[in-house]
């Protein structure tokens, strides 16, 4: 395991092997926790320790809040401060990003470390605030956002984030809940706004309103300031949300990555389709000629220095995404996967689940979102040799193949059984991705 080292008595913390790589403790401890390169000490993990010891007493609060927001329970102390004192984590949430904007709360234990971002209107949209996404409804971080102005609109950039909605429904009576029809499903049908292809949006009061230019919708009130935009391939149904061209929030389908310098997207958690992700970016790219904010779901939010930059960015991205075979990872197999690496501490059913449970395209992200392309970091196991030879080899499996790999996999959840059956104290439970 990685150490931060102890030589200033602030302690010292380690990256367990069941890292899934939700990001979580990048964003609160981006200094100390750091993205996976294909060098890292251990091939199998996200997320590594920056090398050097805990400078201070923030960077050992920033550790404790990353201790306590893991969501399976991968971030552990070697050595806590005993000067330390527990605090909740929600304390100072909403954390005020920039301008109007605010961090919602913290990353979101219920929905696997998801962000949520809060909008207080300004102006004469004073107490007509917009939450999107949500963090856990915990009665402090609740009280705060009345204490804000409460709530008008919660916009969910994607279905993986909508599992707290109700709870936010019985707090704010009155809001309005908002999602793209493409990824309702039983449980979201009450919903009081379902965007419709992206050029129009229903509500239940005002009916249809349309939406101009094609791709894109506002929101009754907000026309002048807000645009959410159509952005299948994570989901159906994802949207990016523009504010004020300048903060652009993205769900699941793009966010910055310090390995590589510029914008990137979950290929392990692709759902739908990868090449429809890439789409969605060009049309994007070619929408969108302002933002310099990038807000994700899971990630670090990224201040690029001028929108031209952030444009750039996702040029770069679109080269970078070409770099992984098309296709998609079915939810259930990623939960399959990310269930034996929270569970199980046998390395072959470990190795069977990396191998076998996902398919070859996503196994290329595996340590490194950031991968396959080999300038992620010099030397060891980039494509090419040892390990990303193998993988993508792996990726040219014939039909036949595929269905013996599917058929391992069943067998594998089999097995899974003992794997949680030795490592159930140590699970933790999986929603969203």
């Amino acid at each position: 395991m990685p150490l931060v080292s102890d030589t200033q008595h602030f302690g010292s913390v380690a990256i367990l092997n069941s890292c899934t790589g939700c990001t979580t403790c990048r964003v609160l401890a981006p200094d100390i926790f750091l993205e996976a390169r294909r060098t890292s000490r251990d091939p199998t993990i996200f997320t590594e320790v920056a090398g050097r010891p805990l400078r201070s007493m923030e960077e050992a609060e920033q550790v404790r809040e990353a201790v306590m927001a893991c969501p399976v329970h991968a971030v552990k102390w070697v050595k806590r401060p005993k000067t330390l004192k527990a605090r909740p984590l929600t304390e100072g949430y909403p954390k005020l990003l920039d301008e109007n904007v605010y961090v919602g709360g913290p990353p979101s234990k219920k929905l696997f470390g998801g962000a949520s971002y809060l909008i207080v209107g300004q102006g004469n949209k004073r107490g007509r605030n917009i939450l999107v996404d949500t963090p856990d409804p915990e009665e402090a971080l609740v009280d705060r956002v009345r204490a804000l102005g409460g709530l008008d609109y919660i916009i969910f950039t994607h279905i993986d984030h909508v599992s707290l909605h109700r709870a936010w429904k019985e707090a704010f009576p009155n809001v309005q809940r908002v999602m793209h029809a493409d990824d309702f499903n039983d449980d979201t049908q009450d919903f009081e706004i379902k965007l419709q292809g992206g050029e129009t949006a229903r509500t239940a009061d005002e009916g249809i309103h349309d939406a101009a230019p094609p791709l894109v919708c506002s929101l009754p009130g907000w026309e002048d300031e807000l645009e959410l935009i159509h952005g299948p391939g994570h989901t159906p149904g994802s949207i990016y949300v523009l504010y004020k061209e300048k903060f652009l929030c993205t769900g699941d389908s793009l966010h910055y990555s310090r390995a590589v310098g510029h914008l990137v997207g979950f290929r392990l958690q692709c759902w739908e389709s990868w090449s429809r992700q890439q789409a969605s970016w060009r049309r994007l790219l070619r929408h969108s000629s302002a933002f310099s904010w990038v807000l994700p779901g899971h990630g670090e939010p990224y201040r690029f220095p001028t929108p031209g930059e952030a444009r750039e960015s996702l040029a770069a991205a679109l080269q970078w995404a070409s770099g992984f075979p098309d296709g998609r990872t079915p939810s259930g197999r990623f939960r399959l996967w990310a269930t034996t690496r929270v569970t199980s501490r046998r390395k072959w059913l470990r190795w069977l689940a990396d191998n076998l449970v996902l398919p070859p395209g996503s196994r290329l992200a595996i340590p490194c979102y950031a991968g396959p392309a080999g300038a992620v970091s010099e030397g060891g196991g980039g494509p090419g040799s040892g390990l990303g030879a193998m993988l993508q080899a792996l990726c040219k499996i014939d039909r036949g193949t595929g269905v013996a790999l599917g058929l391992t996999s069943f067998v594998l959840g089999v097995a899974v059984g003992v794997g949680w059956a030795e490592g159930g104290r140590r699970g933790a439970r999986l929603s969203g991705g």
